[in-house]
């Protein structure tokens, strides 16, 4: 055997054992630094051969792995041992040595070797407690002994000896043993105990020798209420040999124990265990944890642990219904909760209801009968003798403590996985469901699935959930651990029974077996030990799972099944129900009501011994739904007293579902069969009533899916499955069947109010507040009208499910449209399922809404818009595109037709003279209402329903194409006019409805004559005349308009009765039932007479008799002039009037129209009137430049129905020219142009006259036309290069004659000949150069002159790009440093020459100007200073008007800056150093610099801001975040603008010491809190212990407050440190927080020294200094202090310092305040200390700081100061005038001679001033002293006469003022002064005394 050796400080081993048979056993080894251990390895084969293997080893906190390798090998044993290891295991130690006997076990010793053996036994002397005979042997090969072991404990305590057995053969005899010769020994093992007493569990069958320990704990089975629990205990007397036993039970037990002794209370050596019984029986749901103590006749006493529960559930109590499910049954009262009862009672309880119920029936025959004769009531008969069976057999109370403890049934934990997943966790069914077993799954990633899904359903994060990783085994499981307690604590203080439940058993095998060996204490003896092991190994599985599921369950009953309460079942959708009375508790009138509310409770939800409310809502919820869904009226279905009966019923499971889910029951559902299935026959029947529900369920995604894979995979919860759901899986499905089905209930009904084959979209908005998305698959059913449309407007394939995502807290929305195909409602349904997702929590329901269709209107798929005249047939084509793309058939379903505008009668025009007709009255009826009344024959309804409908199909039936086009002929005929409006309503059963709307508007008929008549005016232009117009009888074109109706009657035997009812309607009323008497007036009626002209005058109305009456009209209406024996008041008689106005063609229009029956009579006569006028002469005047020309155009109008033709002649000038012919159309407009084209200056005069062809009229004009100076001919821009000639060609138009021209130009660069010669009616180019020396842009004319004085002239626009550069210069340097380059000019010229210099460029610069000496040199200096890396290019040009302008081209080229390295940091752990480095800003803008650095351990700002022309210190600080070791990072501040600065630093972490100091204050007496922030600076975790070092003078004065002093904090985790500081006396205290950790070995210490200020109470009374700005105030200040202990012997010296806690009040103190300290030092605790104050303000402040006295020995002193300035008084007027409307300016320059930076400023005016002031600007930057001044501009604008305007300027700055009135004045106004002309004075002598 070899041994292994490893660093180590001690050899002490721990055994962590994780089985009981373990294959392999786990050590823990401690090493120290530096250290080394060695072990040695014992090697006991059991087999001979070769054992060669690997040890591992791991590290356990980094986790490395490495293996040690061991060879070993086992020879052939000689000698062979029955056991090596004898162990008496616990013997009872007893004190009288006399009487101690010894314990004793045989070993037999066996010889395998061939030859004899001798053997020895080595029993030293240190061997105690241990014999062994006989100890010495020879053995001849195969021969055996028996050694015998004896064990006498001498004390209470373990013990163990090893026994070597040396062995030699025959041959070692002789020769001495051989060297490596393995040993071998004889262990012997025992331990002695006091006598004690054991509390046992009964024996069962697999009982393994178990001692039970800590953590052992009886428990009693979860009963129903008035259910007795029971459990069996033994005790066991060990060592005892005789004692009586009593017991104590606790008084805080919430049920009462009942305790007995079946065998009696006396254990003996001949009764060495007896059994007790313990029992309760509680009133109401309870669940406790206890001890009962049992009392030995020495008084000692001994604690058996119980737990039980009691509860009206079935998620507490399912095991032990379960189990005694034959002797318990359940009883239902009429009306009542059901009641768990004995089965023995139950029959007898029944009978005794049947018989009430009987006697109360016969009672109430008696009572309706009459007969006085009472029965018999059931009080009055003797009790009934039990049943037989209840007579012989035992009734039954509760648990059998001889049965064993009932245990949760195997089938229900894959319930409670499969409700999970669906409702807590919100899984996929299938392998990835997170809960597969219990409790197998919940003990994954700490038992994150169960801890999750308990969090889901409480709504509430867990406490003490383990939020991080732990290496160490141990530490892990005792995390695990306070995890569970913190966990049944939360649920039991929620009301979950669960007290039964420890928090170990929630813990995997391994775990639980360590925590409950931690608990149980060290084992008396090894094999106690491992039979420990071995029972917690073997019962873990039984134990774990039992506790999980109670845990779950117990969740599921308090967080879902206790929310079901009568009034949310009353308020569930589906449920028609009265909702249970509220309960009111104002006064005590309300409490009572709220007494009398409890029993009018409904029974049926209450009272249960076995059933909780919620789970009697869940039996009445279904039995309700199971009802409605069969067909049962509302509530008065069967009821079922138990989840078996009611899931064993097929259809009531069925009618659950469709109750809630009504459409499955629709044609095509899943439940369309169910009401042929109602009243299954055969189990075939009832199986297939079992599958359509399964399927139903499917198809809403409601069926509890499976959960995991192969072997292990819990099937899903088939139909198969229904009739078994008893008792608490019962409970589980019908809980979940509550939960999922009211979600199919529609939540609304959303209405869509449509128009027929117009798309009407409506999105559905879901809101999500929850803190995860929800994903809904979306299915849309119903008619196919509704269509989805997805996010972009377009319709979803609805074989495809659409997903919709709520984002967390957010909103998603869901789209549906309708396309309504037909008028009749259609309905529809979108249903939200709700999928799984991959983070716990609640499932979001389903979510369903009915769509509704409501057709109100209608979108005409066709559409027409014609114009008819009345009494005119027509017949059109209307164009129809249907919806639908399918060819088909539709038939025309009805005609509507409506008027939907009247014709109204236009008013007559008003008159403007003439005669007035005297008419006679007649007597007419409007006959319209008396055709349409009811009980006219049928005729006469026809023919008024042809004349109310005008529009009249072609056909009755129309074929449409696959494209869904066609076209439909309709026929319109009116006898009124107006606009009509015609639906044409088209069906197809199969495809769908559409509509045709066409709409005609008919107007007035065609006219019937016209008449023309001429008429000259006078030579005043005025003239009139007046006609005559006769009518005739009848209306020709109404008459073919009711042949043409009478045409589409179809029958030819009505057509002629339906033609005289039409004639009958046209010409007036009908005839009076009671027509007896004759009627006088003449047939006929009364026709509005309207004229559309105002030079046409008429009478409203004319008397137009009817044909064949008194009056003969004539045939054809006629026009004539008036004769004096004409009557003009006879019928059918108009008189006319004609006034014009001036010449030209008149035209009218005269419109007669009358309604005696159902049409209207319109007569349309047209008038055409000629006048002519004296002729007006015209002059037109014309300006034009020369050269140029104009068009005007003279306005013809031609009012007549005849085109006009007119000729032109323009005569005179040749300036002006015109058309020869034109023509104007017959009422329309025609413009005749005249054209003015002047060839010079000068004045132009012709006559234009305009003649009619067909008369003799015409138009005279005269032209008169002036021409101007001629315009520029064209404006030319060149582009050309500075001392370069551009040559530039100018075309010369010659006019009739040769001309000669001179060349004039206004530009000094222009050369070219003097004069050009033009020849006649030719073009000659004419070249001119252009010699420019200066680039720029230069602007000027060139003007050709002839001698006749005309001229030609070009404007010139010269662009001058500079020259080629002369020279490229190369300049090159370092961004922010500068270099220069010489350039040498050299001057040709006898005199000096001046260059005007331009530098372009980043970063060039240099002087403005450059001088030449005559005919010598000089050297330019030009400098380059970047301040950016960057390549680019610049120039520098000289500018000389002389010799022009010379440039170089500069190539720039600025390379980065090298990084500045830093001066090295140094820095303890825990703190931070910093330095500052300088940044200038060359810049006349403010920049704002961007700080970046490339490793965490430096820092710098973020943003740094730089005023221009400023410089700005930026502070660079070093955190260090190690220890003794460099830290290296690079720290950049760039600005695009100023580039880039880069400093490489370094740093070093050391070892921390005393930091920085902490001043907490406060008052004296008044405890404050302080807190300071301490940071792990490692990229380790890191365990701190914090402490606090108070000083011994003031203990408890400075107290730490954490909650835990050690903590573990991240890497770079901050946590604060909070402090208490409760002075008692004024003076300072001292302390030292101490902060220490390890790391890396090393002991860190962080000192943090606390000084603690105690302040004195701000004393009440304030000093106050008060003036205006810019004076100054002084005053004495004395102060006292109050509370001042005694003082030193000879007084004490006190400090003194000016603090605020406002930033803008400290600098302003700092600025006006001065405090002269008189005294400081104090004699006594009276005496006083005095100041001298100065309050110099320079601008308006009112605020406070205080003035805070401190004493060297501790203590401070606030006094508060109050600071008001007031406005100062003005430092100047400004006086401005300004007139109305007008601006006065005022300009200065302000510099602030307290800075010398530009400091920001603002100036405004104050709200008193006049808005008529302003002033500008109002921010910016004030120049300081040495500067020119800020430019302030005020300015006075008046928009009112006032006296004076008054305002305050005031700039303001941080530190001054400075404010100006300003006056705003008008001028003044003198009155004039005025002398009178005419002398109104009477002389004195004309007066009288």
């Amino acid at each position: 055997m070899e041994h292994v050796a490893a660093r180590d400080d001690d050899d002490e081993t721990v055994s962590t054992r994780r089985s009981s048979a373990p294959a392999f056993e786990h050590y823990t080894l401690t090493v120290a630094p530096h250290g080394a251990l060695a072990f040695e390895l014992i090697f006991a084969p059991k087999a001979p051969g070769a054992h060669d293997f690997e040890l591992p080893l791991e590290l356990v906190a980094g986790g490395g792995t490495f293996d040690a390798m061991l060879k070993a090998s086992a020879l052939r044993p000689m000698l062979v041992l029955s056991q090596t290891t004898v162990d008496f295991g616990e013997r009872i130690f007893t004190p009288d040595e006399t009487r101690r006997v010894p314990f004793s076990q045989d070993v037999v010793v066996t010889n395998h070797h061939h030859g004899t053996l001798t053997w020895r036994l080595e029993v030293g002397d240190d061997v105690e407690c241990f014999a062994v005979t006989p100890k010495e042997g020879r053995l001849v090969p195969g021969e055996t002994t028996t050694v015998r072991a004896a064990f006498t404990p001498s004390a209470p305590k373990e013990f163990e000896a090893r026994l070597p057995l040396e062995f030699l053969t025959e041959q070692e005899q002789e020769d001495g043993p051989m060297p490596d010769k393995p040993a071998l020994d004889l262990v012997l093992r025992g331990a002695g105990a006091n006598p004690r007493l054991e509390i046992e569990a009964p024996p069962t069958e697999d009982d393994v020798e178990y001692q039970r320990c800590e953590g052992d704990v009886f428990i009693m089975p979860t009963v129903p209420i008035g259910v007795t629990s029971r459990v069996l205990v033994y005790v066991r007397n060990i060592g005892f040999e005789h004692m009586t036993l009593e017991h104590e039970v606790p008084p805080t037990c919430p049920v009462t124990l009942d305790v007995q002794f079946p065998d009696g209370k006396t254990l003996s050596a001949a009764i060495p265990r007896v059994p007790i019984i313990v029992s309760f029986a509680a009133t109401e749901p309870v669940s406790f944890a206890t001890n009962l103590r049992l009392l030995d006749s020495d008084g000692r006493s001994y604690d058996v642990p119980l737990a039980g529960a009691a509860d009206a559930c079935l998620l507490s109590t399912h095991a032990f219904l379960d189990q005694y499910r034959y002797d318990w049954t359940f009883y239902m009262k009429d009306g009542r909760a059901p009641k768990l009862v004995p089965a023995l009672l139950a029959r007898e309880m029944m009978e005794r209801e049947l018989k009430e119920k009987e006697a109360a029936r016969a009672k109430k025959r008696a009572s309706l009968s009459g007969k006085g004769k009472k029965p018999k009531s059931l009080e009055d008969k003797p009790a009934a003798a039990p049943a037989p069976a209840a007579a012989k057999q035992k009734i039954p109370d509760g648990v059998d403590a001889r049965k064993e403890r009932p245990l949760p049934n195997d089938e229900l934990a894959p319930l409670v996985c499969q409700w999970l997943n669906y409702h807590a966790l919100s899984a996929t069914p299938g392998p990835k469901a997170p809960l597969k077993a219990i409790p197998e799954d919940c003990y994954e990633n700490n038992g994150k699935v169960p801890l999750d899904a308990i969090e889901a359903l409480c709504g509430k994060k867990l406490p003490g959930r383990l939020q991080r990783t732990i290496s160490n085994d141990r530490e892990l499981a005792n995390q695990l651990l306070e995890q569970y307690k913190a966990l049944l604590l939360f649920l039991i203080e929620r009301g979950c029974l669960l007290n039964q439940v420890r928090p170990e058993q929630l813990l995997e095998r391994h775990h639980y077996i360590l925590i409950r060996d931690q608990q149980a204490g060290a084992a008396p003896t090894r094999s106690i030990k491992e039979a420990r092991h071995a029972y917690w190994d073997e019962t873990h599985a039984t134990v774990a799972h039992e506790a999980w599921l109670s845990v779950l369950l117990q969740t599921i009953r308090v967080f879902a099944l206790q929310r079901l309460t009568p009034k949310a079942f009353a308020s569930l959708p589906g449920v028609l129900v009265a909702k249970p009375p509220e309960r009111k508790d104002d006064d005590d009138a309300s409490r009572k009501s709220s007494r009398s509310n409890k029993s009018q409770a409904d029974p049926e939800m209450g009272g249960s011994n076995v059933y909780s409310v919620g789970e009697c809502v869940l039996l009445k919820w279904f039995s309700y739904h199971s009802g409605n869904g069969t067909g049962a009226p509302a509530g008065l279905g069967k009821r079922y007293n138990t989840f078996g009966k009611a899931f064993g019923d097929g259809a009531a499971v069925c009618g659950c579902v469709a109750s809630n889910a009504a459409h499955l029951v629709e044609s095509g559902g899943a439940l369309a069969n169910l009401k042929t299935l109602l009243e299954p026959q055969n189990d075939d029947e009832k199986g297939e009533l079992q599958k359509m529900a399964a399927e139903a369920l499917v198809k809403l995604r409601c069926d509890l899916g499976e959960a995991g894979a192969d072997e292990d995979m819990i099937e899903a919860l088939g139909a198969e499955d229904f009739p078994h759901l008893d008792g608490a899986r019962g409970v589980l499905f019908c809980l979940h069947l509550y939960l999922t089905l009211p979600n199919f209930v529609p939540k609304t009904t959303i209405e869509f109010n449509a128009t027929l084959g117009a798309a009407l979209c409506k999105t559905i908005e879901l809101k999500n507040s929850a803190a995860r998305d929800i994903v809904y698959d979306v299915q849309l059913d119903g008619s196919r009208d509704f269509v989805a449309l997805d996010s972009r407007g377009k319709p979803r394939d609805r074989a495809k499910a659409a997903t919709v995502i709520v984002d967390a807290k957010g909103k998603g929305d869901y789209a549906v449209e309708l396309l309504p195909r037909f008028s009749a409602p259609v309905g529809g349904r979108v249903t939200f399922f709700a999928k799984p997702c991959d983070r716990p929590g609640l499932r979001a329901p389903a979510l369903v809404f009915g769509l509704q269709s409501r057709v109100e209107s209608h979108k005409a798929c066709g559409f027409a818009r014609v114009e008819a005249t009345c009494y005119e047939p027509k017949t059109f084509d209307v164009p129809i595109a249907t919806p639908f793309k399918e060819q088909g058939v539709f038939a025309v379903k009805a005609i509507t037709c409506e008027c939907i505008e009247a014709y109204r009668p236009a008013r007559p025009a008003a008159k403007k003279g003439g005669p007035v007709s005297k008419k006679k009255k007649r007597v007419t009826v409007d006959a319209a209402d008396l055709w349409l009344q009811e009980g006219r024959s049928g005729p006469v309804q026809q023919a008024a329903k042809l004349l109310q409908e005008p529009f009249h199909p072609v056909s009755k039936q129309l074929r449409v194409s696959k494209e869904g086009d066609a076209e439909f002929k309709v026929e319109v005929l009116a006898c009124s006019p107006g606009v009509y409006k015609c639906e044409v309503r088209f069906l197809n059963e199969d495809i769908g409805e559409f509509v045709v709307e066409v709409v005609a508007k008919v107007g007035l008929p065609k006219k019937a004559e016209s008449f023309k008549f001429a008429l000259e005016a006078g030579a005043d232009g005025q003239t009139s005349v007046n006609k005559l117009l006769k009518f005739s009888s009848t209306n020709p074109a109404l008459e073919r308009a009711l042949g043409f109706l009478t045409e589409r009657v179809s029958s030819n035997a009505e057509k002629a009765l339906v033609r005289q009812a039409l004639q009958q309607m046209s010409r007036g009323p009908p005839p009076p039932d009671d027509a007896d008497e004759p009627v006088d007036d003449e047939p006929g009626a009364d026709f509005t007479v309207v004229v559309d002209s105002p030079f046409f005058q008429a009478a409203d109305s004319v008397f137009i008799a009817a044909a064949g009456g008194k009056t003969k009209g004539p045939a054809k209406a006629q026009l004539a002039d008036v004769k004096e024996s004409d009557p003009l008041d006879a019928p059918n008689n108009l008189l006319l009037s004609f006034y014009p106005q001036k010449a030209g063609a008149y035209a009218a229009g005269i419109v007669a129209q009358a309604r005696p029956g159902l049409v209207h009579d319109i007569r349309t006569i047209t008038l055409d009137a000629a006048v002519t006028v004296p002729k007006i002469p015209t002059t037109i005047e014309f300006r034009a430049p020369a050269r140029q020309t104009i068009v005007q155009e003279i306005p013809l109008q031609n009012a007549t129905d005849e085109d006009w033709k007119f000729t032109g002649n323009v005569q005179g000038s040749r300036a002006f020219s015109g058309p020869k012919t034109l023509e104007v159309p017959a009422g329309g407009t025609a413009h005749y142009p005249i054209t003015y084209a002047p060839s010079w200056v000068g004045e132009e005069k012709a006559k234009l006259v305009l003649k009619q062809a067909k008369s003799s009229d015409s138009f005279e004009y005269q032209l008169e036309g002036s021409a101007e100076e001629p315009l520029a001919e064209d404006h030319v821009v060149l582009q050309c290069h500075a001392r370069e000639p551009h040559r530039h060609i100018f075309q010369l138009k010659g006019g009739p004659k040769p001309t000669t021209y001179t060349v004039e130009a206004d530009l000094p660069f222009v050369s070219g000949a003097n004069e050009v010669q033009v020849p006649g009616n030719k073009t000659v180019d004419f070249p001119l150069t252009f010699t420019p020396a200066l680039g720029g842009k230069y602007t000027g004319a060139v003007t050709f002159k002839s001698a006749q004085g005309t001229f030609i002239w070009w404007t010139v626009e010269v662009h001058v790009e500079s020259p080629l550069a002369d020279q490229a210069i190369d300049m090159q340097t370092v961004a922010r440093k500068a270099c220069s380059a010489g350039i040498t000019l050299v001057n040709p010229l006898d005199e000096e020459i001046a260059f005007d210099v331009v530098c372009e460029g980043d970063g060039v610069s240099g002087p403005a100007r450059f001088a030449l000496p005559p005919a010598g040199e000089a050297t330019y200096e030009l400098m380059y200073a970047p301040l950016i890396s960057k390549t680019h290019r610049g120039s520098v040009a000289f500018l000389n008007d002389r010799v022009g302008e010379f440039w170089y081209q500069l190539n720039l080229d600025a390379t980065p800056a090298p990084p500045l390295t830093l001066a090295p940091f140094a820095c303890a752990v825990g703190a931070r150093v910093s330095t500052k480095v300088t940044i200038e800003n060359p810049l006349p803008q403010e920049i704002e610099l961007a700080g970046s650095s490339s490793g965490p351990t430096f820092v710098v700002p973020e943003t740094t801001v730089v005023a221009p022309y400023q410089a700005v210190e930026v502070e660079v600080t070093y955190v260090p975040s190690e220890l003794d070791a460099d830290q290296t990072a690079t720290v950049k501040l760039a600005h695009e603008a100023l580039g880039e600065y880069e400093y490489v630093c370094t740093g070093r972490g050391t070892r921390p010491g005393v930091m920085d100091e902490h001043r907490p204050s406060a008052l004296v007496g008044d405890p404050q809190s302080y807190m300071f922030n301490f940071r792990n600076p490692f990229d380790a975790p890191i365990d701190v212990d914090v402490a606090l070092e108070e000083d011994a003078a003031y203990p408890g004065a400075l107290q730490l407050i954490l909650r835990r002093p050690s903590l573990r904090l991240a890497p770079r985790q901050q946590t604060a440190v909070p402090l208490a500081f409760d002075p008692r006396v004024i003076a300072e205290h001292h302390a030292v927080v101490r902060v220490e950790t390890d790391y890396r070995g090393e002991r860190l210490t962080w000192r943090y020294p606390v000084r603690g200020m105690v302040n004195a109470p701000v004393q009440l009374r304030a000093v106050r200094l008060a003036c205006k700005a810019k004076t100054s105030q002084q005053r004495e200040v004395r102060l006292r202090l109050k509370n001042l202990a005694e003082l030193a012997p000879g007084g004490e010296d006190f400090e003194f310092e000016v603090a605020a806690d406002d930033p803008e009040a400290s600098a302003f103190a700092k600025r006006a305040l001065a405090l002269k300290p008189v005294k400081l030092h104090l004699d006594g605790i009276t005496d006083e200390l005095r100041f001298d104050a100065t309050f110099r303000p320079l601008r308006a402040f009112a605020g406070s700081v205080n003035l805070v006295v401190r004493r060297e020995t501790g203590g401070r002193w606030p006094f508060e100061v109050q600071l008001e300035a007031t406005e100062p008084e003005p430092d100047d007027t400004i006086a401005l005038e300004a007139s109305l409307h007008h601006t006065a300016k005022a300009r200065f320059a302000l510099v602030n001679s307290l800075s010398t930076n530009f400091e920001p400023f603002s100036a405004y005016f104050t709200t008193d001033s006049s808005r008529a002031l302003a002033v500008q600007p109002t921010q910016g930057l004030l120049a300081p002293v040495g500067a020119e001044g800020t430019a302030f501009e005020v300015a006075f604008a008046p928009t009112k006469y006032s006296m004076l305007e008054r305002g305050r300027l005031v700039v303001k700055t941080a530190e001054t003022t400075w404010s100006y009135e300003v006056r705003g004045t008008n001028p003044p106004f003198v009155v004039p002064e005025a002398t009178t002309k005419i002398d109104t004075h009477m002389s004195a002598r004309y007066l009288r005394n």
